[in-house]
């Protein structure tokens, strides 16, 4: 799922920006826009596609101006510069056809008694009509729209082609073979999306088409898949030694149970036996329900057990353990209900008050041993 996502992302940001080269007001194509409903990363896509670079620090609004500006409002810009040009080569020299010469007949033989009435009617006729001269007159082509149609169509046809191409130099050679004039070469650069163009020679004309079409679209194409390898909900924070060793702590053994550290170390093989050590002093000194002691038997210690020993207070500490935070609400929960109705929690809890009365601690282990808890 995660490989096929930048290319359906890519195949809409395409759509999208197709369908705005076609969009006649930037009026329509914010309407088309507003109806997509794209995110900020979708319409940065539809930006790639359009040539535009250096969008990723402008705001969504921002950029959608900047995108129909580039899709509409360029190309609408360079269409009344086509035009132009249009109505100027369809200025053509047209000659006048000549009117038709009469067709001189012929003499034949005369037949035998048969009147020759020819020299008559010649005399008649005056002296035969002069050829005249075509006059050259400025006509307007009739297929002038047919030829700015054709040629817009190309444009779009190459501009399209180019935007499909991998590498600048593949595009070159296409532009090579296609053999396209200059103007050709303008109207492809105003279906890019390229203004001003009209004062930089062929060359660096087809420069900047290739730029605008190739270059742009590998360079966001980068960024795009930078984006896309980021995941989408980003991984929780690595957990610090403390708190991995609280979780061995209550994966060893019950709450408030002793630990051995040579059993605890080996729970963190892959964590630092000196960063390990240092955590654990850390927490003897600054957390009150952290408890080390030394083994009793000392006798009964392995070389793993001195090995994984912290000294703290002059003596080495071989076990430890962690107990719940005091709940300092627990001994007046009891007082209120009464210890014979308080929970085995709570009078666990209250006991460990250093403010508890003295009766009240009585009583509370009394009830303990009633109820076989202690």
């Amino acid at each position: 799922m995660d490989d096929e996502l930048p290319d359906v992302e890519q195949s809409t940001a395409a759509a999208v920006a197709a369908r705005l080269r076609e969009t006649a007001t930037t009026e329509q194509g914010a309407a088309y826009l507003k109806d997509q409903q794209l995110d900020r990363e979708t319409l940065l896509a539809v930006a790639g596609e359009l040539g535009l670079t250096r969008m990723d620090r402008l705001s969504k609004t921002k950029l959608q101006e900047r995108v129909l500006k580039q899709a509409i409002g360029a190309r609408n810009k360079f269409r009344g510069l086509r035009e132009g040009w249009q109505e100027q080569r369809d200025l053509v020299v047209t000659p006048v056809p000549a009117e038709p010469q009469h067709a001189t007949e012929p003499h034949t033989a005369e037949a035998p008694g048969q009147v020759d009435v020819a020299p008559a009617a010649e005399a008649d006729a005056g002296p035969p009509p002069t050829q005249q001269t075509p006059t050259p007159v400025a006509t307007e082509r009739p297929t002038s729209a047919v030829n700015a149609n054709t040629e817009q169509s190309a444009a779009a046809a190459v501009a399209a082609r180019l935007r499909e191409t991998a590498t600048t130099e593949q595009g070159a050679a296409y532009l090579k073979d296609q053999q396209l004039d200059r103007e050709t070469l303008l109207a492809v650069a105003g279906e890019l999306g390229l203004t001003r163009m009209d004062r930089l020679s062929k060359t660096k004309l087809q420069e900047r088409v290739l730029k605008q079409a190739i270059g742009a679209r590998n360079k966001f194409r980068g960024l795009r898949e930078g984006w896309q390898k980021q995941p989408v909900n980003s991984a929780a924070p690595p957990r610090s030694t403390e708190a991995r060793v609280r979780d061995a702590v209550s994966k060893l053994a019950a709450e408030g149970a002793w630990v051995g550290l040579a059993e605890l170390r080996r729970e963190l093989g892959d964590v630092d036996h000196t960063e390990v050590t240092r955590v654990l002093r850390d927490m003897n000194r600054n957390d009150p329900n952290v408890h080390m002691v030394p083994e009793d038997n000392l006798k009964a210690l392995r070389a793993e057990d001195h090995a994984a020993a912290v000294h703290i207070g002059g003596d080495d500490q071989h076990v430890m353990r962690i107990e719940r935070p005091r709940d300092t609400s627990a001994k007046d929960r009891v007082q209120t209900a009464g210890v014979g109705n308080a929970s085995a929690d709570d009078l666990a809890q209250a006991l460990r008050d250093p403010l508890i009365p003295s009766r009240t601690y009585d009583e509370i282990r009394a009830e303990q041993k009633r109820r076989g808890l202690a």
